[in-house]
C-alpha cells in the first residue's frame, strides 16, 4: 500500500467524510427519497486507509473540529 500524501488527505479523503458527516448532520432526508443517505462502504474505506496511513489524528481533530463548529452553528441558530 502506497503511503498517503497530506495533500491526499486533505483534497480527497477528509472532504469525503466531511460531506458525509454533513449529510449526517442534516436530519432526514424530506419525504419521497429512496436510498441511504450515506453510502457505509466508501465512508468506512476513507476512514480505514485514514487510520492505516497514520492519519488518525488529523482525522480525529478534523472531525472533532468539524462537529463542533457545525454545533455552534445550530446553537446560534437555536437562539
Amino acid at each position: 500500500m502506497l503511503s498517503m500524501t497530506d495533500e491526499e488527505y486533505m483534497n480527497t479523503y477528509w472532504p469525503q467524510l466531511r460531506n458525509a458527516i454533513d449529510k449526517l448532520l442534516e436530519g432526514p432526508p424530506l419525504a419521497p427519497h429512496n436510498g441511504p443517505v450515506v453510502q457505509f462502504e466508501p465512508m468506512y474505506s476513507a476512514a480505514y486507509k485514514c487510520v492505516c496511513q497514520q492519519y488518525s489524528e488529523s482525522l480525529y481533530r478534523d472531525l472533532m473540529s468539524h462537529i463542533h463548529k457545525a454545533f455552534l452553528n445550530i446553537a446560534s441558530e437555536m437562539q
